[in-house]
């Protein structure tokens, strides 16, 4: 809400914008942190259960990403801009590095494993 002339005028957020906003805050500012703190506070710790906690948060992120990303895009299509200011840069660069480290996470050997 804001006056223009002394006129109130009001600003609506779309909602699929807020959904994206939401999807990606809680995904990357409270999520993804608590992820990455998990295996630095538990890793020392005789059971494994850190390592699943870890993997199902970071699976919990990447499921948040994607649908922030697919609502953001699909309305971006909406107003026919794509990738058009270093914010959608960003966040298409962020969504690709996510998928590798979503793949290398997968990948990576077992620690038992003598490869």
């Amino acid at each position: 809400t804001g006056e223009a002339g002394g006129e109130t005028v009001t600003f609506e957020t779309p909602t699929k914008m807020t959904v994206h906003a939401y999807m990606m805050g809680i995904a990357w500012g409270i999520i993804a942190p608590l992820s990455a703190f998990v295996p630095f506070f538990f890793k020392t710790r005789s059971t494994p259960h850190w390592f699943y906690v870890h993997v199902g948060l970071m699976l919990l992120v990447f499921v948040m990403t994607v649908i922030g990303f697919g609502v953001i895009v699909d309305y971006r299509e909406d107003l026919g801009k794509h990738f058009d200011s270093n914010h959608t840069i960003v966040g298409l660069t962020v969504f690709i590095l996510l998928f590798v480290q979503m793949f290398l996470g997968f990948a990576r050997p077992h620690k038992d494993d003598t490869k």
